[in-house]
């Protein structure tokens, strides 16, 4: 939505936020603290989120509750948007997990690159020896800190990433370009994290939070390594050397 300088982006809403007093925590709207407004980019039918969420829910798989409203900024009409719990929520993360107490539980989302670790497109001989070289010159200044100070992943959001360019909607070429580029990015870090951790895809994933635990209070390294055992058994025992050109 940035790139084509469209007005309707997405935002995120906290309606207890701004409010200094012992109420925060309590204001909401109609009961919701938290809330998304999801755009309709790539949707001309307006409704993937309400079915898609419909369908998780006939299924008995967690899902969110959506509404179709019209948003205004200072009377300001922004846009038809998608109004949607946030799944942080107590009474949203309970209506899903019932038993969970974050105690003596933890909660894991997975993005769905992760599942590809050693058979993606990214996974070549020439990456995997370009990141063998990248990690080999890491270990060898690992006394000097100047020296290895790896930068942040390109799938990491923070400050160090660059504000995304402003093209416009006839240039959305451009933007198809720019997202195409960071995503090589993207999958290409994903090959110098698996180097990094041993070549072992479930180490890589977990500890770079491509597997990122969740909502959970007590302490996680005995449920990571259960996770990294799930990974290996179940999701993925991939060899990279295995892949062909």
């Amino acid at each position: 939505s940035t790139c084509l300088g469209l007005d309707t982006v997405p935002f995120s809403v906290d309606f207890g936020d701004g409010i200094d007093n012992d109420n925060a925590d309590e204001t909401s709207l109609f009961g919701v603290r938290r809330a998304y407004l999801r755009n309709h980019v790539a949707d001309a039918s307006y409704m993937r989120e309400w079915v898609q969420h419909r369908m998780l829910a006939r299924v008995g798989l967690p899902y969110l509750r959506t509404r179709k409203v019209r948003f205004f900024v200072n009377g300001q009409l922004l846009g038809l948007y998608d109004l949607m719990e946030s799944p942080d929520q107590e009474y949203v993360f309970a209506r899903s997990f019932p038993e969970y107490d974050p105690y003596d539980h933890a909660l894991y989302k997975v993005k769905n690159s992760s599942i590809r670790c050693g058979t993606s497109s990214a996974f070549t001989p020439d990456n995997i020896a370009a990141a063998r070289q990248i990690v080999d010159a890491e270990n060898e200044n690992v006394d000097d800190p100047s020296e290895n100070s790896p930068s942040p992943y390109a799938w990491e959001r923070g400050d160090h990433q660059p504000d995304v360019p402003v093209y416009g909607a006839e240039n959305w070429q451009q933007c198809s370009e720019y997202f195409t580029t960071h995503f090589g990015r993207e999958d290409f870090d994903k090959v110098l994290a698996y180097v990094r951790h041993g070549e072992d895809c479930a180490e890589s994933v977990v500890e770079e939070n491509l597997i990122d635990r969740d909502l959970s209070e007590g302490s996680g390294s005995g449920w990571d390594e259960a996770v990294k055992e799930f990974y290996r058994n179940r999701l993925g025992s991939f060899q990279c050397d295995s892949r062909e050109d």
